[in-house]
C-alpha cells in the first residue's frame, strides 16, 4: 500500500537522478552550474527538517514537489495537476514547468490533460514559504475534474495497479527537464525569465481597474524577481534594471494613515496544520473560510488591512477585514505570530 501516495513520488525521483546522472556521463548533457538535490523525507516534517539545515544563501534556489503522480487516467480523471508555487515566492517556476508539461504531453500522453492551477498548500511544499524563499510547485496526478481525490487514498487498496507505466514516464520526463534546465540556467536564461515575469506584471497592470490590484501585481513581480536575484552574483543591480521595466512603480499609494489594525509579526518558520493544534483554534481558523498559507502574506510591515487587499486581489472577490482579523488572532493564539501596532 502506498503506490500512489508517494511511492510513485520517490521512484521518479530515483528515475530522474538516475537519468541525468546517466546522460552527464556519458556526455549527452553538460555538468550543470548548480546541483540538483533529490530529498526523500517524512512528509512535512522531514521537508523542514531539510530546509532548517540551510540558511542565508546556502538554502535552495527552487524545487519541485512530486506528490503522487503517474496515476493512470481513469484513476484521477485524466487530470496532471501543476500547481504553482505561492503568491510571494518566485512565479517564474510556474511558467518554466508548465512549458516544459506542455511539450512533454505532446510526446508522452497516457491520457492527461494538463491543469495550470494556484498554490494548493501542501504542507510537503513547504519550502514555498517566504522566509526560506525557495519557489516550490507541485506535479500530481490526484484530483479529478470534480477536484475528489482518488479513491483510495490512505488506504490499503493504494497499490501498483495504479499506476500508469507512460504516467510515470511523462511525469519524469518533465520533472527532469525542469530541474537541468534550471541547474543549467545561465545569465542570459535569467535575464529572459526576468523579462518573461516583468512583461506579464506589465500586462497585467494594463488590465488593472483599481490601484489596490495593481500594487498587487507589483507585489507578485517583486517576490519572483527578488528570488530570481539570488541565481546570480550582481543579482541586486540587476534586480534594479528589470524593476525600471516597470517604471515609476509601484503605483502610488493612499494617503498614508495611522492603521487601525494591528501587523501580524511572524515568530516561526512553520506550516499551519491542523493536527497540531487545538480544536478551537482550528475552529476559527475555519470559520475565517481563508487558505492556511494566507500567513504569506505577513511580512512584518503588512497591516492587517493591507493583507486583507491582497488576499482581495488574490481571490478575486472581496474579504473581510473581519475574516482577515480572526484568522491572524487564532495564529497568534497558536503561537505563529504576534500582533503588533
Amino acid at each position: 500500500p502506498g503506490a500512489l501516495d508517494n511511492a510513485s513520488g520517490v521512484a521518479v525521483g530515483i528515475g530522474v537522478s538516475r537519468a541525468l546522472n546517466r546522460l552527464i556521463r556519458d556526455g549527452h548533457l553538460p555538468q550543470p552550474r548548480r546541483s540538483i538535490r533529490f530529498v526523500h523525507g517524512y512528509e512535512t516534517y522531514g521537508t523542514l527538517g531539510f530546509l532548517e539545515r540551510f540558511t542565508g544563501t546556502e538554502r535552495p534556489l527552487a524545487s519541485i514537489n512530486l506528490d503522487v503522480v503517474g496515476a493512470k487516467p481513469e484513476v484521477c480523471g485524466g487530470c496532471l495537476d501543476w500547481s504553482g508555487t505561492t503568491s510571494v515566492t518566485g512565479g517564474f517556476v510556474n511558467s518554466v514547468g508548465e512549458t516544459f508539461l506542455v511539450q512533454t504531453l505532446k510526446k508522452i500522453n497516457p491520457g492527461y490533460h494538463l491543469r495550470a492551477r494556484p498554490y494548493r498548500g501542501s504542507g510537503d511544499a513547504a519550502g514555498a514559504d517566504p522566509i526560506y524563499g525557495c519557489p516550490c510547485p507541485s506535479l500530481q496526478t490526484c484530483w479529478d475534474r470534480e477536484d475528489r481525490i482518488y479513491d483510495a487514498y490512505h488506504s490499503s487498496a493504494d497499490t501498483i495497479e495504479l499506476l500508469s507505466v507512460l504516467g510515470l514516464e511523462a511525469c519524469a520526463t518533465a520533472t527532469a527537464l525542469f530541474l537541468f534546465y534550471l541547474a543549467d540556467a545561465d545569465a542570459s536564461q535569467i535575464a529572459e525569465l526576468a523579462a518573461n515575469e516583468t512583461a506579464k506584471a506589465m500586462a497585467g497592470m494594463d488590465r488593472a481597474r483599481s490601484k489596490t490590484f495593481a500594487r498587487y501585481v507589483h507585489s507578485l513581480h517583486e517576490a519572483s524577481i527578488t528570488d530570481l536575484t539570488r541565481w546570480l552574483p550582481d543579482g541586486k543591480q540587476l534586480r534594479k534594471d528589470w524593476a525600471q521595466c516597470l517604471g515609476n512603480l509601484p503605483p502610488e499609494q493612499n494617503r498614508p494613515r495611522r492603521s487601525s489594525t494591528s501587523t501580524p509579526v511572524r515568530t516561526t518558520p512553520f506550516f499551519v496544520m491542523r493536527e497540531n493544534m487545538a480544536q478551537h483554534i482550528w475552529r476559527q481558523i475555519s470559520e475565517s473560510g481563508l487558505p492556511l498559507w494566507t500567513l504569506y502574506w505577513a511580512d512584518g510591515n503588512r497591516s492587517l488591512e493591507s493583507i486583507c487587499e491582497m488576499v482581495s486581489c488574490e481571490h478575486r472577490k472581496p474579504v473581510s477585514l473581519k475574516r482577515v482579523k480572526k484568522y491572524f488572532e487564532a495564529l497568534a493564539e497558536l503561537g505563529y505570530v504576534r500582533m503588533e501596532r
